[in-house]
């Protein structure tokens, strides 16, 4: 079961930056709207969705972008970033390499990470910072 307070502490302080909307049913998900994304993407603004799991924080959240997000650059094909999946109208984004800890990290942290994945969406490489 997620720790709702911590949630609902997290979700705040998202919303000191963003428009954010917490879902609780009929799944748990938790929804930043325009959230500008860096040079190279289109559109220029998007909604994320943060997918956490039951056992969240233990296991961080899954992060779901539009599917019609592109990257221009000079190199051909979709980021590695951007998985297809299940989820109808969404790719979902493709973190390696990050360690999570629950004691360090929060869907703030997170948000970082998706950003740092956004400026650098060739690198595929990610490691979160404490924050």
């Amino acid at each position: 079961m997620p720790d709702n307070a911590r949630l609902f502490e997290e979700v705040q302080k998202l919303k000191e930056k963003w428009p954010v909307t917490w879902y609780r049913e009929p799944c748990n998900e938790v929804e930043i709207a325009n959230l500008r994304t860096p040079t190279g993407w289109s559109p220029a603004r998007i909604a994320v969705i943060y997918d956490l799991p039951a056992d969240y924080p233990d296991t961080p959240p899954e992060i779901y972008l539009p599917d019609e997000m592109e990257y221009h650059d000079e190199q051909s094909g979709r980021p590695h970033i951007l998985l297809r999946t299940s989820r109808q109208d969404c790719y979902h984004m493709c973190l390696h390499d990050h360690a999570w800890d629950p004691s360090k990290h929060t869907l703030v942290s997170m948000k970082k990470l998706l950003m740092e994945g956004l400026n650098d969406p060739r690198d595929g490489k990610r490691r979160f910072e404490t924050g």
